[in-house]
């Protein structure tokens, strides 16, 4: 009876030996598909997941441009924006700076969706870019904590003080990474 054990056990280890062996080729075989082949010199063109410096800055500056151009008529906030949810008694003036936070609003929340945008150049600025986004995120949620309480007509005090500080350090920002255009951006407060 001995005899069919061993024989058994040495048929399983013969098994784990090539199973063992057909793991080992197939992770050999695996390759990243980035990888050159031997010999082959990679292009000097980027990979699609990164671009240059510039061309991020222009595709960023371009938003700039055209959210400028698009969020400052008050007009046409109220025609691309949807109606807002706050209900409002607010009236005159008041209405009309909810508005305009409004559009200054969307306007920044245009510029940090093309920040967040790939491809993205490679991070060696110091973490500029991403001070860049956390202060204009602040200034948008800010920005619509302001437009409720203009809205609801609340006795609070606005974040008008902290958003210029936060759009002062955004500009300063854009202006150390190369946006010029965001740079210059113009604040209805």
């Amino acid at each position: 009876m001995t005899r069919p054990r061993a024989k058994i056990h040495r048929m399983a280890r013969i098994l784990q030996l090539v199973a063992a062996a057909v793991v080992a080729a197939a992770l050999a075989a695996c390759g990243s598909a980035d990888a050159p082949e031997p010999g082959a010199t990679r292009a000097a063109s980027q990979s699609p997941e990164t671009i240059s410096k510039a061309e991020f800055a222009a595709r960023v500056d371009a938003a700039c441009r055209t959210a400028q151009e698009r969020w400052s008529d008050p007009r046409a906030v109220e025609r691309e924006l949807p109606p807002s949810v706050i209900q409002t008694s607010a009236r005159g003036d008041a209405l009309r700076l909810a508005k305009e936070l409004r559009g200054y609003r969307a306007l920044l929340q245009d510029v940090l969706v093309q920040l967040k945008r790939k491809p993205r150049p490679p991070g060696a600025d110091g973490g500029v870019l991403e001070q860049y986004e956390i202060a204009l995120s602040h200034a948008v949620t800010d920005l619509e904590g302001d437009e409720m309480v203009i809205r609801q007509q609340w006795n609070r005090v606005l974040h008008a003080q902290q958003i210029r500080k936060l759009l002062r350090r955004g500009r300063r920002l854009a202006a150390r990474y190369g946006f010029e255009d965001c740079a210059r951006l113009k604040t209805p407060l």
